[in-house]
């Protein structure tokens, strides 16, 4: 891709600026890249800086990573809250369900009990039924013998 910029840009008569760090700090490079462009076509400048950038600058950078770092720091705590939130949710789902898996067990267990219940009288029921009919049999085979 640098390579066809490289080509093309010079036959196109537009605003340039070549960002060849390396090459744009030796004088022979800067040479070598302005050879590209023809002084009748273009104004050719290479400045190069070089130090400390002024405060002013600094400070704005700075100001720009801070709001960054915040911006950072407070989308991690939302996001913790949102972990936490769903967790509870979670929580709470689970202790719902073992809540209502345990009044079934309950309801289960007292319907068999009552079941049971029901069934006990009622084969004490039959177990009198059961006894009157032997009874009255014992006394039919007693007449019979008397």
């Amino acid at each position: 891709v640098q390579k066809v910029l490289a080509t093309i840009a010079p036959l196109m008569p537009r605003n340039l600026v070549v960002m060849e760090v390396k090459q744009n700090l030796t004088v022979d490079g800067r040479k070598q890249v302005l050879t590209q462009f023809p002084s009748s076509n273009f104004k050719r400048v290479a400045t190069v800086v070089v130090g400390d950038p002024p405060a002013e600058w600094k400070s704005w950078v700075q100001e720009d990573l801070l709001k960054e770092k915040k911006a950072k720091a407070e989308a991690q705590v939302a996001r913790k809250k949102a972990e936490l939130a769903k967790k509870k949710l979670a929580e709470e789902a689970k202790r719902k369900r073992e809540e209502d898996k345990k009044q079934a067990e309950r309801e289960r267990a007292a319907k068999k009990a009552k079941e049971a219940k029901g069934a006990a009288a009622g084969d004490e029921g039959k177990e009198e039924d059961g006894a009157e009919e032997k009874h009255d049999e014992d006394r039919a085979d007693k007449g019979e013998e008397e």
